[in-house]
């Protein structure tokens, strides 16, 4: 598999996924299934950083429909989506579907260079709340 999920925390409040070398959109939709099993499995808000600053090149087409499905299927305890390291493509269509469906969803589709800033938006998100 070329991403893991992780907690980041032990209060179970962030959640990272990491993408890295080549990958195909049943990974990305595997990725978001654990994902969401494991948010669904807690009552509080759950944050996730997707790190892909070491994922290959999208495979191609198919961005928006995965997108439209992991959208409409996440839970109702979602927090924030932060993005490390997305390549050009990925933000744009990123930034194009946040725009579009998650306009009312503050912190989805925030793009960052590191971990470390991942995490200062998290908590800039997070006071906001």
């Amino acid at each position: 598999m070329p991403y893991t999920v992780e907690w980041h925390d032990p209060e179970q409040t962030i959640i990272i996924r990491t993408l890295t070398g080549s990958w195909g959109w049943e990974d990305f939709v595997a990725a978001f299934d654990e994902i969401y099993a494991r948010i669904k499995a807690v009552k509080h808000t759950v944050d996730i950083i997707l790190d892909d600053s070491g994922a290959g090149e999208p495979p191609g087409v198919g961005a928006v429909t995965h997108f439209g499905r992991i959208w409409s299927s996440r839970p109702k305890n979602l927090g924030a989506i932060i993005i490390i390291g997305a390549g050009e493509y990925m933000q744009i269509m990123g930034e194009s579907f946040a725009g579009a469906f998650a306009a009312d969803h503050p912190g989805v589709g925030v793009y960052v260079a590191s971990l470390d800033e991942a995490l200062e938006k998290l908590e800039e998100i997070r006071t906001g709340r």
